[in-house]
């Protein structure tokens, strides 16, 4: 297991990204617990009880842990498929995400408008650079070229 993160089975980072996803849907459920919105009538409490908090901190770690499963997920099975990391597998793993997300918000229609539009947004982004991925990559080889040159 070296740096680079397509040495990786698929499995390990799928565990990765559901336990990233569910701590962070964790920390962004508490936050939106600690910060709930006030109601329009002033006579009414806006404070959620100790249960409502417990249930939106469940739901956003569920929600952003399936999302980040859905990604990496069907990555990892287009990539794994092609033997070569390829745009097909950004591409369906952004549909897959935007998906999930979709459907649990909305409808099944919202989830296919919501996989085209974050598809076509981490293609973007993964194909202009703006990817973690690329980064990591990138100074991978830096790297690799600075290693190859103290060598000689």
């Amino acid at each position: 297991m070296g740096g680079d993160i397509r040495e990786e089975s698929g499995v390990v980072q799928v565990l990765s990204a559901a336990l990233q996803g569910t701590l962070f849907g964790g920390f962004a459920g508490a936050a939106e617990a600690a910060w709930a919105h006030p109601v329009s009538d002033p006579t009414k409490t806006s404070e959620l009880t100790l249960q409502q908090s417990f249930k939106l901190v469940q739901r956003r770690a569920a929600l952003f842990g399936a999302a980040a499963v859905a990604y990496i997920g069907t990555e990892c099975m287009v990539n794994s498929w092609s033997g070569e990391r390829v745009w097909q597998g950004t591409f369906l793993g952004g549909m897959a995400t935007g998906g999930v997300i979709g459907i649990y918000k909305a409808s099944p229609v919202a989830g296919f408008a919501g996989g085209v539009g974050v598809g076509l947004g981490m293609l973007v982004l993964d194909y202009n650079g703006g990817s973690f991925i690329s980064r990591s990559e990138r100074s991978l080889n830096k790297m690799k070229v600075l290693e190859w040159e103290k060598s000689e």
